[in-house]
């Protein structure tokens, strides 16, 4: 049985830091499966691309507000879920826990929550930034449209910890 860290935050919040610490002490935050840093995280973004492949069935492609689950999905989470589980200790970043925590939650077998927060208005300008310089402007927004992602995002975080009843660490 592996106990799990979830962390938790809004897209340009700070969870690839806090991810990449929790990393360097040790956790396995998907060693073989971890996406490469760019320009904007040249460390590394500290996110197993497994999970987010998944994730990204839920949310839509990058900042979607979506919120599709179907038994296929709910099937993948659970055998992902079983494998990192034999890990004695592991964790799991991807912003898009914000709304998929609720239905991966159930095929943790213990876990801890790390939220990360930031003020708003840094973040906002970061991730209308970081729509400008990467992924060829295909995803790009201004800050009204950023500033609308983070508030959403922020507003399922807070409902997913709602039925958390477990210890909660938060990070500014």
């Amino acid at each position: 049985m592996g106990r799990c860290i979830v962390v938790l935050g809004a897209p340009r919040s700070g969870t690839s830091c806090v991810a990449g610490c929790l990393h360097a002490m040790g956790v396995n935050m998907g060693r073989d499966f971890l996406q490469q840093g760019n320009d904007s995280n040249p460390k590394g973004y500290f996110e197993d691309l497994r999970w987010q492949k998944i994730n990204k069935m839920v949310t839509g492609e990058r900042y979607g507000q979506g919120n599709h689950i179907d038994d296929g999905i709910l099937a993948k989470y659970e055998e992902l879920a079983a494998q990192c589980n034999e890990i004695p200790l592991w964790g799991i970043k991807d912003p898009r826990l914000c709304i998929t925590l609720q239905y991966i939650a159930q095929y943790l077998e213990e876990y801890r929550i790390v939220v990360v927060e930031r003020e708003l208005e840094a973040s906002v300008s970061s991730l209308s930034g970081h729509s400008r310089k990467n992924y060829n402007k295909k995803y790009l927004m201004g800050r009204d449209a950023a500033r609308a992602i983070q508030l959403h995002w922020l507003k399922e975080m807070e409902a997913r910890l709602l039925s958390f009843n477990g210890p909660v660490l938060r990070v500014h």
